[in-house]
C-alpha cells in the first residue's frame, strides 16, 4: 500500500501562503472581503527594489500581471495570525478526513 513520510517544519511558512486559499480561510473565519482584498492585493502588486551602498536599483521585481507575489511578506503584523488560522484549517481537515496523517509537536513529546 502506498505511503509517505514527511518531516516538515511548518512553524513560520508566511512566504508560502497561497492567496486564493488565504482568502477563503479568512472569509470563513469572519474577515470582511474588503479587508482581505486590501491586504492581498497590496502584496500581489508590490514592487521590490534592491538597495545597496551604491544606491537603489532602477529595475524592480514583482508588481506585474506575469508575476503576482504570494505569501504574507516579512514584517507583516497579520502574518502570524494568518498562518495560524490557515494551518489550523489544514490540520482540522486532515483530522476530519481521517487521512492517517499524524501531527506531533516536538515540545509536547518531551
Amino acid at each position: 500500500q502506498p505511503a509517505a513520510i514527511a518531516s516538515v517544519d511548518a512553524s513560520n511558512c508566511f512566504d508560502r501562503i497561497c492567496h486564493a486559499i488565504a482568502s477563503l480561510v479568512f472569509q470563513a473565519t469572519g474577515v470582511k472581503q474588503s479587508a482581505v482584498k486590501s491586504m492581498l492585493t497590496a502584496i500581489e502588486d508590490m514592487k521590490f527594489f534592491l538597495r545597496t551602498a551604491f544606491g537603489d536599483s532602477a529595475n524592480f521585481a514583482g508588481g506585474g500581471i506575469q508575476f503576482k507575489t504570494q505569501g504574507m511578506c516579512q514584517g507583516n503584523g497579520a502574518a502570524p495570525a494568518a498562518w495560524g488560522v490557515i494551518s489550523i484549517t489544514i490540520i482540522n481537515d486532515h483530522k476530519r478526513r481521517h487521512t492517517g496523517a499524524s501531527f506531533l509537536c516536538p515540545i509536547s513529546a518531551l
